[in-house]
């Protein structure tokens, strides 16, 4: 199996954004064709975004309302058909329209009421001794995160089917790498069994950046790290027990805070008047080095980052992360994101899951200057259509231990096909790679890369 210190790329597409048949996408079969689609490519990663259980309203998978549940909606009702709790009849009948956006208005109810069917199901004709085993097992965190017998079904087979697509990708040599929220949702399951270990009174976010002359303010409550470390973090040490059980590797999102978070005080609308706060820094990190010797993450260091952050990171050595969207403005020379400053230590994408497609950041929000360093850094005429495949490349041929291109931009989609804009949109998170999408040119395109830039 690869290591994270070896040359390798793969794919970010969240379990959502798969094809299918239901609304939005699942762990059924449009996954693991991927997963035959991505062995053929020589990719060595399927990154996903978070897959906990997400609030109805916003449907962030960045504010989950569980940290250790997984989301009942992407179990496939096509995988419960082929164990005989749901019938073909069924499925049928809750066909939804292939669309390139997530319908999660429809998806949701017609999800749920299948789920409901195979559950009456199972419990009317199947043996309970492996669910009763699995209440017994995960009770830690199952009865905190529910009382009610179906609900706990859900997460049974919701394992159940992750870790049997986990392990057909790994058995084809592909590692699933995660990504852990930093923050839960303010009505999480955790905050209220936990309530001492969350400070209602400081509202997480960050100051103005890149992306927000306000900053961000994420309406979730901070921690109260000194009550956290008053019981040794088990808090936060079962957290990432549960998500190595479910992942590879795993990115550890909004890293910096780690170090120092931004708190904003309760009952502010901007984050413009937030402070900065300590946060566990190295006292985390070193007992989560003795649980994980080999520290299979990723710190996503973007954003606001000082000397402390840096510390931790030197300390420890995850490996940080290279935008390249980020690297061609007037800054380019000296700018980190620029691939002449790349180490081998990090993870080179085009853009994140909060960033523009390629496309649509050369379209829509790069200027002439911009435009201009792009077209001097590579010696090429750079063309909206070209831009993805020309910065693909680029991460693919730089030093980046680690290659991950989000599916938008091996797809070279525009700016339609963003997942999420972090100032605020009702498409966000609804993106969906089509049926046939990824044709055998672009496996082709991937394949012929790994082996030039020797990432296979």
């Amino acid at each position: 199996m690869t290591t994270l210190s070896q040359r390798s790329a793969g794919i970010l597409l969240h379990i959502t954004s798969l094809p299918g048949p239901f609304g939005s996408g699942d762990l059924g079969p449009a996954a693991y064709h991927f997963a035959d689609q991505l062995h053929i490519a020589r990719q060595r990663y399927w990154q996903v975004l978070p897959v906990n259980p997400v609030d109805a309203a916003a449907l962030s998978p960045y504010s989950p309302i569980s940290s250790m549940a997984g989301d009942p909606m992407l179990i496939s009702p096509e995988l419960l058909e082929q164990e005989g709790l749901l019938t073909q009849a069924q499925l049928k009948r809750c066909h939804l329209p292939n669309s390139d956006k997530a319908d999660f208005e429809k998806a949701i109810p017609i999800k749920s009421a299948l789920l409901e069917i195979a559950y009456l199901n199972f419990v009317q004709h199947e043996d309970q001794s492996a669910f009763e085993a699995y209440c017994t097992q995960q009770a830690y965190w199952l009865d905190e995160f529910t009382e009610i017998p179906r609900e706990k079904w859900y997460q049974f087979k919701f394992d159940q089917q992750w870790s049997a697509l986990k392990q057909y990708c790994n058995d084809k040599g592909i590692l699933i790498f995660g990504d852990l929220p930093f923050y839960i949702h303010s009505e999480a399951c955790d905050i209220k069994a936990h309530p001492e270990f969350f400070n209602m009174n400081g509202i997480a976010g960050v100051p103005p950046d890149y992306f927000s002359e306000t900053g961000q303010c994420w309406n979730v409550p901070v921690y109260n790290w000194e009550a956290l470390k008053a019981d040794n973090y088990q808090w936060w040490l079962r957290r990432m027990q549960r998500n190595m059980e479910r992942f590879d590797l795993l990115r550890l999102d909004h890293f910096r805070a780690f170090a120092a978070y931004w708190e904003i005080p309760a009952g502010e609308t901007t984050a413009v008047n937030g402070q900065w706060k300590p946060g566990p820094g190295a006292d985390l990190f070193q007992k989560l080095q003795a649980l994980f010797p080999s520290m299979p993450f990723i710190a996503e260091d973007l954003g606001t980052i000082d000397e402390p952050v840096r510390a931790l990171q030197a300390q420890f050595q995850p490996k940080g992360m290279r935008v390249l969207l980020f690297a061609f403005g007037d800054d380019m020379p000296q700018n980190e994101h620029a691939p002449h400053h790349f180490i081998s230590n990090v993870v080179a994408v085009t853009g994140t899951h909060d960033n523009n497609t390629a496309r649509g950041w050369f379209e829509e929000e790069a200027d002439r200057k911009t435009k201009l360093n792009l077209r001097e850094y590579t010696g090429l005429k750079v063309s909206a259509k070209k831009v993805a495949r020309i910065l693909c490349r680029m991460a693919y041929s730089s030093v980046a231990d680690i290659v991950i291109l989000p599916m938008q931009d091996v797809l070279e989609l525009p700016a339609a096909a963003r997942m999420n804009n972090p100032s605020g949109s009702k498409e966000n998170w609804k993106w969906r790679m089509l049926a046939g999408q990824f044709k055998k040119e672009k496996i082709k395109r991937l394949r012929k890369w790994a082996k030039l830039y020797n990432r296979h």
